[in-house]
């Protein structure tokens, strides 16, 4: 009876290691619209306001992963990544954590994010998902992008500098 349940236990193990591998492989292959594809500065809440309160925003997974006023979300064809802007010289340069990559796709009105996790070894994982309703504003430099119940602009930037670091 012993070995019966732990070859159950196995087999629930494994199948979800499956299911996983099912939902990575859904972010990895669904359309990436290029009209999102790049560099986008967070500037405030929507529509603009003429007071200070633009600057206590922010877009965030996970309520400590994100950016905030003035910070960048990049979205290439494979991964959506936060910038944060890093202490420098006078100079205004962009980092992220390489750990920090997120699988996505948009459907609809959606951009549909997944931030895989591994602890320790690739036996130990987990995935989490989320979703940001955006939509574009009457030119497509502008993303109108909701997240904690705010809804918030961002600006198309180009030729944004950044570097990835990682943290052991």
């Amino acid at each position: 009876m012993e070995k019966l349940l732990l070859l159950l236990v196995v087999c629930m193990l494994l199948s979800c290691d499956d299911d996983i591998d099912d939902v990575i492989t859904r972010y990895q292959t669904n359309s990436k619209s290029q009209e999102l594809v790049g560099f986008w500065q967070l500037k405030g809440t929507y529509p603009p306001i003429k007071t200070g309160q633009n600057n206590e925003v922010a877009v965030f997974f996970n309520g400590y992963l994100g950016i905030t006023h003035q910070e960048i979300l990049f979205l290439d064809n494979d991964y959506l990544r936060f910038l944060n802007i890093a202490a420098t010289n006078g100079d205004t340069i962009y980092q992220f954590n390489t750990v920090n990559k997120f699988h996505w796709y948009n459907q609809g009105n959606f951009i549909n994010a997944l931030h895989q996790s591994q602890y320790n070894s690739s036996n130990y994982q987990t995935i989490q998902e989320h979703q940001f309703p955006y939509k574009f504003g009457t030119t497509k430099d502008t993303l109108i992008l909701q997240c904690n119940g705010k809804i918030l602009y961002l600006l198309k930037k180009i030729n944004v500098k950044y570097k990835e670091y990682t943290v052991d």
